[in-house]
């Protein structure tokens, strides 16, 4: 344990406090880009989903894991995106960036007056990224009022800041899987709704074979003058008047 002028330096694990004295968040002209981490196997999928979604983005690049977006209100876009029922469950990890250098050069962005958490990609950068921030700058990885960002990719690190208002987590989008919504699968069927050419009303009359425990039949009832559910297994959903539940093994 080493002791400086501004408090306690500690470094019990990977990522650590540099400092117990913590700074107020100031108010920053915030601007950027933005990155978005995915599975690899959503990354083609987010990167159609969200310009239909959110026309005020552009789709930069895309490799795997990550959409590299342009959008001229990053903070705008990224409040809305994490209140997004169904896109913000594709997300594993957010960046922001103003810079792009060759090296890892940290000199460009302003860190004074801040208190920080580190994200890197990919994750083994992440040492190396903290070995480059004076040590006079403090780092937290709950208490802080900024994240500073740097992606490595095709030879480029992509670095900026931006306040923890816009760090995500899936705590701070406020999303969880209520009664109303059943299950996961209730998300699946709302998205193709969205983006697919498909008209519901009240005429409508839906077959949901394999509805247990009832996601599909729950979100399709709302729009649909019938839903048919058809599973032995019970449904975990209220049976309105519009739904009616076969428990069928063999049709």
């Amino acid at each position: 344990v080493s002791t400086q002028s501004t408090g306690f330096n500690l470094r019990p694990s990977r990522y650590l406090s540099r400092s117990i004295t913590m700074h107020k968040e100031k108010q920053i002209n915030f601007e950027g880009n933005v990155i978005l981490q995915s599975d690899p196997n959503h990354t083609s999928r987010l990167a159609e989903y969200l310009p239909e979604v959110f026309p005020e983005c552009s789709l930069l690049k895309q490799v795997p894991s990550l959409v590299f977006l342009k959008t001229f209100e990053p903070e705008n876009f990224l409040q809305k995106l994490f209140k997004h029922d169904t896109l913000y469950r594709y997300l594993h990890r957010c960046f922001v960036y103003q810079h792009t250098t060759k090296t890892l050069d940290l000199s460009v962005i302003d860190m004074e007056d801040k208190t920080f958490r580190v994200q890197a990609f990919p994750k083994s950068t992440e040492s190396a990224v903290i070995k480059e921030i004076p040590l006079r700058i403090p780092l937290h990885p709950k208490d802080f009022t900024h994240f500073l960002s740097v992606v490595f990719v095709d030879g480029l690190y992509f670095s900026g800041i931006a306040p923890k208002s816009l760090f995500f987590s899936v705590e701070n989008a406020v999303h969880s899987i209520s009664n109303d919504q059943v299950s996961r699968a209730y998300y699946k069927i709302k998205e193709v709704v969205e983006r697919m050419p498909i008209k519901l009303n009240d005429q409508t009359k839906a077959i949901d074979i394999g509805a247990a425990p009832g996601g599909w039949t729950w979100y399709l009832s709302k729009y649909v003058g019938e839903v048919v559910a058809v599973d032995p297994a019970e449904l975990k959903i209220q049976i309105k008047p519009n739904i009616k539940h076969l428990s069928l093994i063999h049709i």
